[in-house]
């Protein structure tokens, strides 16, 4: 299996998956310090979820059984490795695929999200039994949970507008809420 689309509906489904991924990416890639490292946990995973439900309601032919993990360390790395790929002069020599990997590649450098770590990745696990407990013991977890909804909610109309200052507004309101 190519690293690189073969055909049209893949290179419209990396570009769909792409722009969900920049459209999300100061969640997706929220760095430590921001917020309390059990809600930047919380805040990612949503975040993946939120790109693999965009990704589902799109069609996208790969989603079937895949869960955020899977678009996060899998789909992910992989659109990243055959970016990489590709700018290191490796890309294919069919020229179809140079057009979808030039395109690809165009976008994900301008809106920097190929390294959006600028070289210094950051690991984000997986909400542990301790780091759900902790949760519910600052909040009612469906409190918490009608919460996120409510900022992911107010964040998609925010999007249509001022999509700049939507994740702050998201940060400053889990803020007010901490304990």
């Amino acid at each position: 299996m190519s690293l690189f689309p073969a055909d049209r509906n893949a290179h419209r489904e990396n570009m769909e998956f792409a722009r969900s991924v920049n459209r999300w990416r100061r969640t997706l890639f929220l760095p430590s310090g921001i917020v309390d490292e059990t809600f930047r946990k919380l805040v990612v995973e949503l975040g993946w979820k939120r790109v693999l439900d965009q990704c589902v309601n799109n069609g996208h032919t790969w989603t079937a059984g895949a869960n955020w993990i899977d678009v996060r360390y899998g789909k992910w790395v992989l659109i990243q490795a055959a970016v990489k790929n590709y700018l290191k002069g490796e890309g294919p020599n069919d020229q179809q695929q140079i057009r979808f990997m030039e395109e690809l590649s165009d976008f994900m450098l301008q809106n920097r999200i190929l390294d959006p770590w600028n070289g210094r990745p950051q690991t984000v696990g997986m909400l542990t039994p301790v780091d759900l407990y902790n949760l519910t013991r600052q909040y009612v977890l469906s409190d918490a949970l009608d919460l996120f909804n409510a900022l992911w909610a107010q964040e998609d109309m925010n999007n249509a507008v001022v999509r700049e200052n939507a994740f702050n507004r998201i940060v400053e309101a889990i803020r007010r809420r901490m304990p």
